[in-house]
């Protein structure tokens, strides 16, 4: 809860509120659609990361594509706006981008070729009849669409890029009679949560696209289920109620289900970093649980024990200088995104952020899938920090990998690239004499170093001292 104590003091008001980070720093910030307070289809959604690049649902100002090689530095390379269009989730794979699309103007899906994300092509969009999709999810041998008409999963072959077909559906449980409002596939497991005051998830076999299969049906009440999303083994999944708090109840909660014995299903925990505050998604990376939590920002919970998560970093991206728009309760951070210990945000009100969270040691792959790959390097601080005239990098490489260390100042600007090969495995030092790329003295200051490493980045930040 944004805690804010006015007192009256000879005629003064003097706002006290609670503390906006723990263990997360925030690399940069970047100002997207405009919102208009009471405006519900205004500023920004959903977030995507795939090879780089960052892709920004914005709602009725339709999406961006925002390159984050410098994470410091992100820069917007390609905006989409139609006009008539309210798009709340983007969704890439190999060469192609699917952006949802709510506004009932006979447009399902927006398609485009992004073979070079800077320059997309725009394909022939989906037709459809009605409000269109909230939610997307592509696989190699299907696309996902959580319908706002038919209130299920549609399944379609897309094969013919310009006439998508429809394959197959999932439609839970009747007796739920709820909306599917968000979905992910992982490993051939479909799971779906249901927006409903008595809402709830469904697990589906989607092996066979054609032919989905219910597994797991499971429904309860005050729940508005917003998503689902499963552990690293399968044998847990998170949900989120985006449920608004009231006199009666208080605001949903993130909950833990012990799925492994399909016939007993069990809530085991749940969390919420403060019971008037809505919550609104989770994903899970390995023993990470990392959730966009509206007015309470990002938080991130170590659920090594999905029994007793435990809440180990935070940033609040909605602080309480935003008054005009806090008496509504879905305001905030709406999406996040994990690549290695960096964060991608988005915010209604304020946009898109890049965030480093220290606790994070684990990466996603370089792709649009949440597949996970071991971290092969350790990155020790630099010694000296500060330092003058020169610094050293330890870095320990597990296999051989492909290392690229540059250093880049505040403003994202590449400072000197220290290192772009091939290495063995091994322990090595890099060091930076604080000169640019023509080996001239830089001045004194804040720096930054990017270690990318297989496809895993970690920033570190260095100060030199004159």
């Amino acid at each position: 809860m944004k805690k804010l104590l006015a007192i009256l003091l000879l005629g003064l008001t003097i706002p006290l509120f609670a503390q906006t980070s723990l263990n997360m720093t925030m690399l940069s910030n970047l100002t997207l659609a405009p919102y208009i307070h009471g405006n519900t289809r205004s500023g920004t959604a959903d977030v995507w990361y795939d090879n780089g690049f960052c892709f920004v649902a914005q709602r009725d100002s339709g999406f961006v594509i925002i390159d984050v090689s410098s994470p410091t530095n992100p820069q917007i390379v390609f905006t989409f706006n139609p006009g008539d269009s309210y798009v709340q989730d983007v969704k890439t794979l190999n060469n192609l981008l699917f952006a949802t699309n709510e506004s009932n103007n006979g447009i399902g899906f927006y398609i485009f070729d992004i073979t070079n994300p800077t320059n997309p092509i725009e394909l022939q969009p989906f037709s459809y009849t009605g409000k269109g999709f909230h939610n997307v999810w592509i696989e190699p041998n299907a696309l996902y669409g959580a319908s706002n008409v038919s209130k299920e999963i549609e399944i379609y072959d897309y094969s013919n890029i310009n006439s998508l077909t429809l394959i197959g559906t999932v439609n839970g449980n009747p007796s739920i009679n709820g909306e599917i409002h968000d979905l992910v596939v992982v490993d051939d497991k479909l799971y779906g949560a249901f927006i409903v005051a008595n809402g709830g998830f469904v697990v589906a076999d989607v092996s066979d696209p054609t032919n989905p299969v219910n597994e797991i049906v499971v429904g309860y009440p005050n729940s508005f289920t917003h998503n689902v999303f499963p552990s690293q083994d399968g044998n847990y999944i998170f949900t989120t109620d985006e449920n608004a708090p009231n006199s009666t109840q208080p605001a949903g909660f993130m909950r833990v289900w012990d799925i492994s014995d399909p016939n007993n299903i069990s809530q085991v925990a749940q969390y919420s970093a403060d019971s008037t505050v809505v919550i609104h998604n989770v994903i899970i990376k390995n023993n990470f649980a990392i959730i966009s939590h509206y007015q309470e920002g990002v938080r991130i919970l170590d659920v090594t024990n999905p029994v007793q998560p435990q809440e180990i970093a935070f940033y609040d991206t909605f602080p309480i200088n935003n008054l005009p728009a806090i008496n509504d309760v879905f305001n905030g951070c709406w999406g996040v995104y994990p690549n290695g210990n960096l964060i991608y945000a988005s915010d209604i009100q304020n946009g898109f952020f890049v965030l480093q969270a220290d606790s994070i040691t684990t990466s996603v792959q370089e792709s649009n899938n949440f597949a996970v790959k071991k971290k092969t390097f350790e990155l020790s601080q630099n010694y000296p920090n500060p330092f003058n005239p020169t610094t050293v990098f330890p870095l320990e490489l597990k296999e051989k990998s492909n290392v690229k260390l540059t250093i880049f100042d505040v403003k994202g600007r590449v400072v000197s690239e220290i290192e772009n090969s091939v290495l063995s495995a091994g322990d090595y030092d890099f060091s930076w004499n604080g000169t640019d790329r023509f080996g001239k003295q830089v001045s004194s200051g804040t720096y930054f170093l990017n270690a990318e490493v297989n496809g895993f980045l970690q920033v570190m930040k260095v100060t030199l001292l004159k």
